[in-house]
């Protein structure tokens, strides 16, 4: 049974490794091999039951007569851990292995107190994608690098992982984004899904929809069903109708004046007493006999231009699923973009001008009238019409018995 010798790791300065037989004295320095046949250093990664660990098991050919040691270290780190093995064993396993960890291992010997180097390997930990809450893998979040994935050569965004896994009602949404994402194992929980925009997603005033992405998944296994979502993004509302120009304002005729003041001479008879007779004290005076009018309110203003039609809707975009050996379960949505509605109408024009007010010569007998208001501005114009439907596209799926794909 293979015994472990402990290394102190330490997080500052250099750590050198000792080894030990069978608790004997320490070994001689590191040496290459001489009388020993090459041993090609071989490993394999396999993902555990619990997910985001990983077993590396090594193997390698007898070494005949030299007691295996296996060194492990962290690549860019000084400290290693040490694992002394038993004479003729031609394999080590390492098990509890984090997701994405990158690890150095040295295979070395112990020969009658001499250690010698056999063979090195470098060994790379698949990334385990957990993904709990709904990600936008939009352009901008991947430009910024603040994702698992990285341009490709073809021009698209590559993510590769291990296993991926998607929770109960999570989804991935990669928008208009051109997205491959590979890998050994994708595991759909129920009500996970991935596909282009949400339902209703529309674009800003005056846009067209943008057209859904490009997604291929490309894994061996798929565990549960993958609800595929391809939606269109909704065209942006037509923009508002224009506001009449100055040249286009029509012209109104004013509204009807007020109607003038007209006075009215009256006698005032003087007040004498019961017998007399004063009649020549008699005065005549100027009276309101009826005053002047308001002018009349100006005409309403014109209807305001019909509103811009509304933008066109996105296509759904399209998908290339792939899974080579087991299949998940494929539940496809296709929506295309809807139209956007129709601008809102422009603005009436001004009214025209009212009437004047009556004429009044003399404001100290009658009350002087006022001009005639302007008219009311036209109404809002008609709504605009809608746009144009998105179009819906087709989807590929990998069919492993015919080994070709199937249009859907």
């Amino acid at each position: 049974m293979a015994k472990k010798i402990v290394l102190i790791l330490l997080v500052f300065g250099v750590v050198s490794c000792q080894f030990k037989k069978d608790g004997a004295d320490e070994a001689d320095e590191v040496r290459e091999p001489k009388a020993f046949k090459p041993s090609t250093l071989k490993f394999e990664v396999e993902p555990e039951s619990k997910f985001g660990f990983y077993s590396i098991r090594l193997k390698w050919s007898d070494l005949e007569g030299c007691s295996p040691v296996i060194q492990r270290r962290i690549e860019g780190v000084a400290a290693t851990e040490s694992v002394n093995l038993n004479l003729g064993d031609t394999s080590h396993e390492d098990r509890d292995i984090p997701h994405s960890s990158q690890f150095i291992y040295n295979l070395l010997c112990v020969e009658n107190g001499s250690l010698h180097a056999i063979e090195s390997a470098t060994v790379k930990v698949p990334v385990d994608w957990l993904v709990q809450d709904d990600v936008v893998l939009s352009k901008g979040n991947l430009e910024s690098g603040a994702t698992h994935f990285s341009p490709s050569e073809k021009g698209d965004f590559l993510g590769v992982f291990g296993r991926l896994m998607i929770m109960d009602g999570v989804s991935i949404l990669v928008e208009d984004s051109k997205i491959t994402i590979q890998g050994q194992t994708a595991i759909f929980r129920p009500n996970s899904s991935i596909g282009t925009f949400r339902k209703n997603q529309m674009a800003a005033a005056g846009n067209m929809g943008r057209r859904g992405g490009t997604i291929y998944l490309d894994f061996k296994n798929g565990e549960g069903t993958l609800h595929l979502s391809l939606i269109g993004e909704q065209g942006g509302e037509g923009l508002a109708g224009d506001a009449y120009s100055k040249e286009e304002l029509p012209v109104f005729p004013r509204a009807s004046n007020g109607r003038k003041a007209f006075y009215k001479e009256e006698r005032i008879s003087a007040k004498c007493g019961r017998e007399a007779e004063c009649s020549h004290l008699d005065t005549v005076a100027m009276r309101c006999h009826q005053p002047p009018t308001d002018g009349a309110k100006g005409m309403a203003g014109a209807r305001g231009k019909t509103g811009n039609r509304g933008l066109g809707g996105g296509s759904t975009g399209t998908a290339n699923i792939k899974f080579i050996s087991a299949q998940p379960e494929i539940k496809l949505l296709r929506i295309e973009g809807l139209p956007g509605v129709g601008g809102r109408g422009g603005p009436g024009s001004p009214g025209g001008p009212g009437g004047f007010a009556g004429e009044n010569p003399n404001p100290t007998i009658c009350r002087s009238a006022k001009d005639g208001a302007s008219g009311d501005d036209g109404p809002v114009g008609p709504q605009g019409p809608e746009g144009s439907h998105g179009p819906i596209e087709v989807i590929r799926v990998w069919n492993p018995t015919r080994g070709e794909w199937e249009i859907r």
